[in-house]
């Protein structure tokens, strides 16, 4: 069966092709791409709101194409448990506005369809050369802020407290 062209078929275009056999994240990439084709080309970049759990990644967006994700956990442990804070303090560091911001497309590649969460930041990859000269760069100082800040974190909640009982 012929798929749906559009961003509001999405979903019905993912079960389609999951009824064809595709696994699950093949059939979302193939969905995100056909929407992308028909028009749902621009790019997202910022903090992604929105009330679900950090892991949940449910939100089919395109991205520029070499664009960085930061992961909810990451921006909540930068901000001491406030992804908000966290989202605006490394904003602040790579000259983004805090809120979150679309675009139409940029200078370094076609949008990327991917899936986030709720409380995700994404870096566009013109910051990311601005602030470490080229992309490859960028990526590996942010592979390594995000092992800082796990470690860094998880080392925190181990040192604090048990919960009191009553």
């Amino acid at each position: 069966m012929p798929l749906k062209s559009g961003k509001s078929n999405i979903g019905e275009n993912i079960n389609t092709e999951e009824a064809a056999g595709k696994p699950r994240k093949q059939a979302i990439a193939i969905a995100l791409n056909v929407a992308r084709k028909a028009g749902g080309g621009g790019v997202f970049s910022g903090y992604i709101p929105g009330t679900t759990g950090g892991r949940t990644d449910n939100k089919p967006i395109n991205v520029e194409s070499g664009a960085f994700v930061v992961p909810a956990d990451i921006l909540s442990g930068l901000g001491e448990g406030n992804s908000h804070a966290g989202w605006a303090a490394l904003a602040r560091e790579y000259g983004l506005g805090a809120p979150p911001t679309k675009a139409d497309g940029g200078p370094v590649g076609d949008p990327t369809p991917i899936v986030a969460a709720s409380g995700e930041g994404v870096i566009p990859p013109a910051a990311i050369i601005a602030k470490h000269g080229n992309l490859d760069t960028g990526h590996s100082v942010l592979d390594a802020l995000v092992k800082h800040v796990r470690t860094r974190t998880i080392k925190k909640l181990k040192s604090l407290p048990a919960p009191k009982r009553n």
